[in-house]
């Protein structure tokens, strides 16, 4: 974190390798003076000091690709092969309807080096055009974590605790 802050960079938000925070991860890195963080569960809110902004494994393109997710896949699809983009497009776009239907929060991860064949570009530009579309007619509120920290921050009635995930990837 010092050496970040040296070159100008400054650090708002932490996302655990694994999704999985100790219990000393939010209070240390509030101290580190980060604002959020963003490990594996549901729900936005407090935890300690910070703000927990979860993602949801089976919404991050690596749950759908990669072979390591075996076992999360099986246990939601039934299946251990990875899937193909259309089922992670389909997957996108039903979270995004029940989003702008429920309102909530919804945290998207997409890993660049998992972008590079052609249909999963594909894939990913569509999801972007949808998450741009519904964006501009104000249907949701696209925002990087750190504004979405702020408003929660700034939102004490609309605090709730994050129910983080205890699945080993």
């Amino acid at each position: 974190m010092h050496e970040m802050g040296a070159l100008g960079i400054n650090m708002h938000g932490f996302r655990p390798p694994g999704g999985r925070l100790n219990p000393a991860t939010p209070s240390l890195l509030e101290r580190l003076g980060f604002t959020y963080c963003s490990p594996a569960g549901k729900g936005a809110g407090k935890l300690g000091g910070i703000v927990a902004l979860p993602f949801e494994w089976y919404l991050i393109d690596a749950y759908h690709y990669l072979p390591r997710f075996a076992g999360l896949r099986r246990s939601r699809t039934g299946t251990d092969s990875p899937l193909p983009p259309p089922a992670l497009l389909r997957t996108l776009e039903e979270a995004l309807q029940h989003l702008t239907r429920n309102g909530g929060y919804l945290a998207l991860i997409f890993h660049p080096f998992l972008t590079a064949e052609e249909d999963r570009f594909g894939m990913l530009t569509r999801i972007l055009s949808k998450i741009k579309e519904l964006s501009d007619d104000g249907a949701l509120w696209c925002a990087p974590g750190r504004e979405v920290a702020g408003w929660i921050l700034s939102h004490p009635e609309t605090r709730q605790p994050p129910h983080l995930d205890s699945t080993d990837t």
